[in-house]
């Protein structure tokens, strides 16, 4: 599932928020020895305290150009798949059962997040226009001995149960 063409020295992890984007790119970059960054890393706060920082189109290109060797964790990134292309990333969608992520997003910020099975038929319209697709299935990841062995560096909220 993880082997990329050595050409694809950036790969952006996107879905829907709490689909399982970070844990994803944790595991993939941890495989291919890459970084992994998250998106909120590029973020700039509006106002002091801000939970929810803006993040923003340039910023993101400006990473991906200046930066090789890195997993971007992006579920915001999805608005923007076509812009963002270049011939050596690779873009990977998580699929998780929407129940679950719509019951991850109201636990973790109190409010439904986007529309999974919105984000999902985009999904399905936009990437044979993509450079490298792929598609991860959450549920046949965490299920590998990897995921239940080794945690080391992952925040409480993308192993807690109820997350």
């Amino acid at each position: 599932m993880f082997e990329i063409d050595p050409k694809f020295t950036r790969i952006l992890v996107t879905g829907p928020h709490r689909s399982g984007t970070t844990l994803v790119s944790e595991i993939i970059a941890k495989r291919l020895g890459f970084e992994a960054v998250r998106e909120c890393d590029l973020a700039t706060p509006r106002f002091d305290g801000d939970t929810e920082p803006d993040l923003s189109l340039d910023a993101v290109q400006s990473f991906l150009e200046d930066n090789d060797g890195v997993v971007l964790q992006g579920a915001t990134c999805f608005k923007w798949l076509s812009e963002l292309q270049r011939e050596d990333l690779a873009t990977v969608y998580v699929v998780r059962d929407e129940k679950e992520i719509i019951r991850s997003q109201v636990a973790y910020r109190g409010r439904r997040l986007d529309k999974p099975s919105e984000k999902r038929a985009t999904w399905d319209r936009v990437k044979s226009s993509l450079v490298c697709p792929i598609v991860v299935d959450y549920e046949a990841l965490i299920a590998e001995p990897e995921f239940v062995e080794d945690r080391e560096g992952w925040e409480p909220r993308q192993t807690e149960p109820g997350y």
